[in-house]
């Protein structure tokens, strides 16, 4: 039982950083389109070519970064909630970085590629576990832990505090 609450807490935490995720930036880095990725069951998208949004506020893409941050809690709550739909809610968390890659300015693209590219790799690996819910957390949490996914999320974490005037480790509340 006690292995099982340890579980369920790092699940939670790595939820968390799922959310917190989706609403991240950084600093200016190299242009270019982002190719499109595939995920069991979703499409990733490729990079739109929207320029940066103004600092503090304003812009598409900050409007899809706030947008995203509050479609993306409910899937990750219902992944610990629910662990019987963990296709559907991981589908849902991978439509919000699509939207947010799609709607990226040129200086963010490789980071969402990267990013995307990682969510896509642990989606394949939990598929081909069913979708087990230690499967998945496993599976994001190496793609997590690889250096080029740190950076990608560190860059454009700090974008979008910088831009978007969002702090990225303070998610949404639940609806």
């Amino acid at each position: 039982m006690l292995a099982r609450k340890h579980s369920l807490s790092m699940i939670a935490l790595v939820l968390a950083a799922l959310a917190v995720a989706s609403c991240s930036s950084g600093r200016p880095g190299p242009a270019g389109p982002a190719p499109a990725q595939s995920q069991p069951g979703v499409n990733a998208g490729s990079a739109s070519s929207t320029d940066a949004a103004p600092t503090t506020g304003g812009g598409s893409f900050c409007e899809v970064v706030k947008t995203s941050r509050e479609a993306m809690r409910p899937f990750s709550e219902d992944l610990v909630r629910k662990p019987t739909n963990a296709k559907a809610n991981w589908e849902g968390i991978v439509t919000q970085w699509r939207a947010l890659a799609a709607a990226a300015p040129p200086e963010l693209r490789d980071d969402f590629r990267v990013i995307v590219d990682a969510w896509n790799r642990a989606g394949d690996e939990a598929s081909k576990g069913g979708w087990d819910l230690l499967v998945l957390i496993r599976a994001l949490s190496q793609q997590m832990d690889n250096e080029a996914f740190q950076k990608a999320y560190a860059h454009q974490a700090g974008y979008i505090k910088d831009r978007c005037g969002i702090d990225p480790f303070n998610p949404a509340p639940s609806a």
